[in-house]
């Protein structure tokens, strides 16, 4: 490995991590169902709501890690530019898909629960707007932001929780 840049290791990857998680983002743009809002006739099999969030909570964890990729290709351009990359840095590139992933489903489910709000456009029958593609997208882009910045948005989460769970405001240094 040449001083100050990844090793082709760490590169690929980051390049085959990116490129996996892209493919089964399309892949699941185009497979979630949708729970159709009006009564269908013949033989269509509609999806039930389990499997409809199943795979909504999969698609929330590919667009954190799919933002965790981009993160990692925008760090590797940057330090190799720069020519300042360090070994100690290859841990975080392995980690953050994994870390980013549960950043996208944990701002979800944020979401859904009401710890965040979300104002855009009609919020659907009863919050259940995920449950249609278009209804989707907010929750997508913030699943794809909060894995872009996963440690940020952590960070963040740790303020939240020591605000909701702090018995004493001096105890936050622990």
């Amino acid at each position: 490995m040449e001083e100050g840049k990844p090793s082709k290791k760490v590169v690929l990857y980051v390049i085959v991590m990116t490129a996996v998680s892209m493919a089964a983002f399309v892949a699941l743009v185009a497979l979630v169902p949708v729970v159709p809002t009006e009564g269908l006739s013949g033989t269509v099999t509609v999806p039930t709501l389990t499997q409809v969030a199943v795979l909504t909570m999969v698609f929330m964890f590919i667009a954190g890690v799919l933002g965790g990729c981009l993160y990692s290709l925008r760090g590797l351009t940057k330090h190799t530019s720069a020519n300042d990359y360090s070994a100690s840095y290859d841990l975080s590139y392995y980690l953050r898909p994994i870390s980013s992933g549960i950043c996208g489903l944990m701002v979800f489910f944020l979401l859904l629960g009401g710890a965040l709000t979300l104002n855009i456009g009609s919020t659907g029958a009863g919050g259940m707007s995920w449950l249609t593609f278009a209804g989707r997208m907010p929750y997508i882009a913030l699943s794809l932001l909060a894995g872009y910045g996963s440690q940020e948005f952590m960070l963040k989460m740790k303020d939240v929780a020591d605000s909701i769970f702090a018995i004493h405001s001096e105890d936050k240094t622990k």
